[in-house]
């Protein structure tokens, strides 16, 4: 994985969304927020386990050059257009500790930074949709003719897809299998999360996608492993079908 070009294309976001909000009359917006989809899917294609110490620290390293890329972003963007008002010390002692750069730490320190908090991973299903049905930011991969329900208002229409990774992979199909959210359950995913929280300004709290619902004790299980972590409190949702609005 070229994680420099990651890290160059999540400036390149950062910087694109900066320009949105300037047009749309915002030169301060509080809420841009850069994140991921399809991280199974890249996993998948490398060969790499999604429940394995060697696919999380592949995405531990995404979640650096993520960082580090709006991170650049950020100081480029204050020194040509304005830094935000706020404090940024703890902005720059979270970037020291996901391990950023010293001249990208110390340029932050001479000119600000352009917005306060920029990386957050949450549901993106329709982007995941669009990106060719990847997983939806850090899921597992749904697995092979996943229904995929449209909620329109003349009705439903479903589309069944394997998606992106599945669909171009000759992997051989126990793989295939154990490689999905329902073989993986709420425990892989959450170790997923813990590796890419500490790259993320926000606490990663959409729902975990679960073929059954879970009892009380796996809840609670769920909710101490979570605060280990350092994420949010366990959300809830349903592995077997994908619901998408359409208005």
């Amino acid at each position: 994985m070229d994680l420099p070009r990651i890290a160059d294309c999540a400036a390149v976001a950062v910087r694109a969304l900066d320009n949105a909000a300037l047009l749309a009359g915002t030169p301060h917006p509080r809420r841009l927020r850069i994140g991921l989809v399809g991280v199974a899917d890249a996993l998948f294609l490398l060969g790499l386990g999604y429940d394995s110490e060697e696919g999380r620290a592949m995405a531990s390293a995404l979640g650096r050059a993520l960082a580090e890329g709006c991170f650049d972003a950020n100081i480029a963007l204050a020194r040509e257009r304005g830094a935000c008002n706020e404090d940024i010390s703890g902005m720059i002692v979270r970037g020291a500790q996901r391990g950023l750069r010293d001249d990208l730490l110390g340029k932050a320190k001479d000119s600000g930074l352009r917005h306060p908090k920029l990386t957050a991973i949450t549901s993106r299903s329709h982007l995941a949709l669009l990106a060719n049905v990847v997983a939806d930011a850090l899921d597992p991969l749904a697995g092979k003719n996943h229904p995929h329900v449209f909620v329109t208002p003349r009705g439903e229409r479903i589309l069944r897809s394997s998606g992106y990774a599945l669909s171009v992979s000759s992997a051989d199909a126990t793989r295939d299998t154990k490689e999905t959210a329902e073989f993986l359950g709420w425990p892989s995913q959450l170790r997923m999360r813990s590796v890419m929280q500490p790259y993320m300004d926000e606490p990663i709290t959409y729902p975990l996608q679960v073929a059954h619902e879970p009892d009380g004790d796996q809840r609670r299980e769920a909710t101490l492993q979570a605060a280990r972590y350092g994420l949010g409190a366990p959300a809830w949702g349903d592995a077997s079908i994908a619901m998408y609005g359409v208005h």
